[in-house]
């Protein structure tokens, strides 16, 4: 005969393993049947529908002396009236249930979640959103919590882990500005090279040298010509013609021709460089 220490033990080691089945039901719920999930199964929720299931499971499917046992605990416990409003609830997740309870492995467990999952969005959630409600099984729930608390490892689903944030390939503004900063070997090669600058200068740069130069030649010996000229004519101009004249205009008309044609002469010369 199994003792009501047992019956515990079982229904506590059972009610873990459907916790932990539920957990691995994530991997197969999406959108609005997950934010469903979320909403159902708090920490609070959770551990309480799981404790109700695995004693039911164990006194009314398992039976024999550990289920008479756990039907005692049950009743014992104050949960035994939850029945009338857990039928069909019991009903709809069976199979669940009993998957759970005979459970040797995390493998077992991920299959019986991939089941909770089939259930769930196949009506069992629609079940679960009226029982939560409920007066009775709220009754019930601070009940539960309170006389075995749930263990660590059991933890609600959290709202919000249907809506991932979608990933993005753009950089951070201080990334973006580091890609666009040109590299300095990048900027040493569009700089041009002193010798490709020399290379650039006009072709025909030295032929207009060479015109400057001779034009500036022209111009040198057209103001020696005029020197010339302006000398003799300057002295035929001022000579005396009567004696006793003074010759000091003549010299001075004579040296102001000098310096304005060596002027010109000068200024040709520089032009010409």
């Amino acid at each position: 005969m199994a003792t009501i220490e047992e019956a515990k033990t079982a229904i506590v080691s059972t009610a873990q393993r459907m916790a932990r089945s539920i957990a691995y039901s994530r991997e197969h719920l999406t959108g609005a049947a997950l934010e469903t999930a979320a909403s159902i199964f708090t920490t609070a929720n959770l551990w309480a529908l799981c404790i109700l299931f695995a004693g039911w499971v164990i006194g009314t499917v398992v039976s024999g002396p550990i289920g008479i046992a756990a039907n005692a605990l049950l009743v014992a416990w104050g949960l035994y009236s939850s029945y009338e409003i857990l039928t069909e609830l019991f009903k709809n997740g069976k199979e669940w249930a009993v998957l759970c309870y005979e459970a040797k492995s995390d493998g077992d467990l991920k299959v019986a979640g991939a089941v909770f999952a089939k259930l769930f969005v196949g009506g069992l959630a629609d079940i679960l959103q009226v029982v939560i409600l409920h007066r009775t099984f709220r009754a019930l729930r601070s009940k539960i919590n309170n006389r075995i608390p749930p263990p660590a490892e059991v933890e609600g689903f959290k709202k919000g882990e249907a809506t991932a944030e979608p990933k993005t390939d753009a950089k951070p503004p201080e990334e973006k500005a580091k890609a666009e900063k040109p590299k300095p070997d990048e900027a040493k090669a569009e700089k041009p090279k002193p010798d490709e600058a020399k290379a650039e200068k006009p072709k025909d740069e030295p032929a207009k040298d060479k015109a400057l130069t001779e034009r500036a030649k022209e111009a040198s010996d057209a103001a020696k010509d005029g020197l010339k000229d302006a000398v003799v004519d300057g002295a035929a101009a001022v000579a005396p013609s009567h004696s006793g004249g003074s010759i000091l205009p003549a010299l001075a008309l004579v040296g102001g021709a000098l310096v304005v044609g060596g002027t010109v002469a000068l200024v040709a010369s520089r032009s010409g460089r």
